[in-house]
């Protein structure tokens, strides 16, 4: 299918993709992205830079007058690593209804200014709330109607969700995670993964603490397992507080019980995210090649099969270190009410999943 022609400057397809802010220069770079490179991309960010097919720079005001006459319309998947989102994005782009935009380095930024003090946050954006009306309006646009965007975050960007919602007020969430044990052989099972966790873990402690004021005072973690325990803690209270303030706008996804019977799940969140219901494109889903490669490098042959036995694997490999941090998550929840209450309440939702509105 021929591709829109981009307007280099009036910003009305997606084509034009924004990439990157230039705070001295009050300029921002976008990228020429087909629709196809859409498809094909885990990321969004320095990995797809090579393979745009133009680049061209436009001042922030005219990139903020230009995206004025745009709406904020579009779909989230907020998420807590590891745990499927990107075959999640990749299934649910089967279906003509459905343009997902994964992971854009603008939304990472965003959010890493939010949480970083000024004049040490990687990317500065002055007027960042402006920012974030902009370029949500910038990534709700779609190639063709009846496409509605969904926009797959990268995991601590749940940290700004409730203000990504807010200016999005028509906009649902998929809450995706997994069981703590799930998740910790996950994260055990790969060097890469166990290697990132000191670096991962100190930023995670400063959210915590910066939600539970005084009773995250002395959060710690110190083995692997425990920084494992930890991740997950913070994200899913993170995407728990999500669900809180917006409890009919949001629905929890577990991914295994979502990979056991995926038929019920897709129908569920199509019916969430207000798509209409096509036998042939669910059966398209169901059947995709999808399911057996890696979502993040599709050439890469990763079945559920091969990571069921993966985590099998991690479970025997890593089980003292996976023992100490579901103690550290039950410890935790012993000693904060709010975890404790915030995971009793993820607990409830999954296992009295609502009929979608």
């Amino acid at each position: 299918m021929p591709q829109p022609a981009y307007s280099r400057g009036r910003l009305g397809s997606p084509a034009e993709f924004p990439f990157r802010h230039d705070a001295a220069r009050r300029q921002t770079q976008f990228l020429v992205l087909s629709e196809r490179l859409y498809a094909e991309a885990a990321f969004l960010d320095e990995r797809i830079e090579d393979s745009a097919t133009d680049a061209f720079w436009l001042p922030d005001d005219v990139v903020f007058e230009s995206a004025a006459t745009l709406e904020a319309a579009l779909d989230f998947v907020f998420h807590i690593g590891h745990t499927g989102s990107t075959l999640l994005s990749r299934i649910m782009d089967i279906s003509d209804e459905t343009f997902s935009v994964r992971e854009p380095r603008l939304l990472r930024d965003l959010a890493l200014a939010a949480e970083t003090p000024p004049g040490r946050a990687p990317v500065f954006f002055e007027h960042r709330d402006r920012w974030l009306t902009t370029l949500l309006r910038l990534w709700s646009r779609t190639f063709r109607s009846p496409q509605r965007v969904l926009l797959k975050t990268t995991s601590f960007v749940s940290e700004i969700g409730l203000e990504l919602m807010a200016e999005a007020p028509a906009s649902r969430a998929i809450l995706l995670m997994t069981t703590p044990r799930h998740h910790l052989a996950s994260i055990l099972a790969g060097p890469a993964t166990r290697h990132g966790l000191p670096a991962a873990s100190a930023a995670r402690v400063s959210r915590l603490r910066g939600r539970l004021g005084a009773a995250g005072a002395a959060l710690e973690a110190h083995s692997p397992g425990e920084q494992a325990a930890l991740g997950w803690v913070c994200e899913v209270t993170g995407l728990e507080r999500l669900a809180r303030a917006f409890p009919d706008r949001t629905l929890w996804l577990e991914f295994g019980a979502f990979t056991r019977d995926a038929s019920p799940a897709l129908q569920g969140i199509e019916g969430f995210l207000g798509r209409s219901h096509q036998p042939e494109i669910l059966e398209d889903m169901l059947r995709s090649p999808v399911w057996g490669r890696y979502s993040k490098s599709v050439d890469v042959s990763f079945s559920p099969a091969s990571r069921e036995e993966m985590l099998r694997a991690a479970m025997v490999d890593h089980a003292i270190e996976i023992d100490r941090g579901l103690a550290w998550i039950n410890r935790l929840a012993g000693e904060v009410g709010d975890v404790a209450r915030s995971l009793e309440a993820v607990a409830r939702a999954l296992s009295t999943p609502r009929t979608p509105s």
